[in-house]
């Protein structure tokens, strides 16, 4: 019997000796790593993490049931577009006489007259029509979808302006005359009776969104997206100008006729990353106010083509004094480069929706408005400080006197009515 208690005693006095050695070790590990000397920080116990599960994520917004996940859209556009400067011209006012003083002797000198601004000549705003299109895909991904869009629009404008017929070149004491915008000016036929200006804009817009739409609260959802985008746009751009008026001297009397053109073409386009959110209010089960705020950088090329031409005519007269003149000037002036072009997007508008069939099928009619900014869209070269002068008494050319251009960059606003219809399926 005793025989059987010593294996016993054995065993009991092993594992005590283990346990106090496990005990003699835990402390020093504890205190070796506590050490001032290491670096290591004193451990702690984490506390258990709670397990994954579907509730602690904010529900997808799809609900279809038994569906594809794809979904047509479909835009009607009646928007305006505008530059932010459309002036094509400038009215001005003989105000009357303005003597000079002789440098020479300081007494009052000739006498001249004093034309001074009254008012620019713009464009007005005109609304035009314009479509998008769109092809999406809700995925099985976590509510995931995919959605491609193109917007197509175009816009054409024109606005003229005249004064009365004046003689000599300028207007009488107050009279009126037009300065054109953009077309290269002459000493001798400066002021003009009619100028006309004529804007046209085409605009080709891509868009590849990947966002989801999920429910925030029980009446609130929100659509973040991200993706990438491009566009291309031409614009045209037209100043003429024309003026029939008499040359009366001491010794002659001629009919100078003096037109011009200006004609300026912008190519643009672009391609780079967009980005945006979509709050949508469910304020009862067929109706919600949307929103939509979006930002785009496109990186591309901006091309400039200014075409100008100047043609003066004066007919022979009564004597030699002017004689017979016939001629044209006309040069072409190009500029191309790359930069980055912000475009900001904004919308608001009032949904309606349904389902039937058991939420397989879908519908959504929006009306709506949107507002879009394209900066530093426009780049047009100012020719108006540069002169050709032209001897009054030989009618042919004297000298050249050129001035820089100015270089002139404007936004592109524009924006509107917008009809969309939806069909999910």
């Amino acid at each position: 019997m005793k025989k059987q208690y010593i294996p016993i005693a054995f065993t009991l006095m092993a594992s005590s000796a283990g346990f106090a050695q496990g005990n003699d070790a835990q402390p020093m590990r504890q205190v070796q790593e506590q050490h001032p000397s290491d670096c290591c920080r004193p451990c702690c116990t984490p506390k258990p993490r709670d397990p994954v599960c579907c509730e602690c994520y904010v529900p997808a917004w799809n609900d279809m049931q038994c569906d594809w996940g794809l979904y047509l859209t479909a835009d009607y556009l009646y928007w305006y577009a505008r530059d932010c400067d459309q002036t094509y011209g400038y009215r001005v006012i003989n105000s009357g006489p303005f003597r000079t003083i002789d440098s020479a002797s300081g007494n009052l000198s000739s006498t001249r007259d004093f034309l001074t601004p009254a008012n620019a000549v713009n464009m007005d705003t005109k609304w035009s029509s314009g479509v998008k299109l769109g092809l999406g895909w809700n995925t099985d991904c976590d509510g995931w979808d995919v959605y491609f869009q193109w917007t197509g629009y175009w816009n054409d404008n024109s606005d003229s302006s005249s004064v009365g017929v004046f003689a000599n070149k300028t207007p009488a004491v107050g009279g009126s005359a037009l300065v054109p915008q953009y077309l290269i000016q002459n000493t001798t036929g400066t002021f003009f009776e009619k100028i006309k200006g004529e804007w046209d804009f085409r605009m080709n817009r891509f868009d590849l969104q990947i966002g989801k739409r999920y429910w925030l609260s029980k009446c609130f959802t929100l659509r973040p997206y991200t993706g990438i985008g491009g566009i291309w746009t031409e614009t045209d751009y037209d100043v003429t100008a024309f003026a029939n008026t008499s040359v009366i001297t001491a010794a002659d009397s001629s009919t100078l006729t003096t037109s011009g053109k200006a004609s300026i073409e912008n190519s643009n386009w672009g391609a780079g990353l967009l980005g945006g959110v979509q709050p949508t209010f469910q304020f009862s089960d067929c109706f919600a106010l949307y929103g939509d705020a979006g930002m785009a950088l496109y990186f591309g090329n901006l091309k400039e083509k200014n075409q100008q031409s100047l043609t003066q005519i004066v007919d022979s007269g009564t004597s030699s004094i002017l004689r017979p003149l016939n001629q044209t000037i006309a040069f072409t002036y190009k500029n191309d480069y790359y930069c980055m072009t912000p475009i900001l997007d904004l919308a608001i508008g009032l949904r309606w929706e349904t389902y039937w069939c058991d939420q397989q099928y879908h519908f959504a009619f929006d009306l709506g408005w949107e507002h879009h900014v394209l900066f530093h869209h426009n780049h047009r070269t100012d020719f108006s400080q540069s002169f050709i002068e032209i001897d009054s008494s030989t009618g042919e050319q004297a000298s050249a006197i050129f001035d820089v251009p100015l270089a002139r960059e404007t936004n592109l606003a524009m924006g509107g009515l917008v009809v969309r219809v939806r069909f999910d399926f």
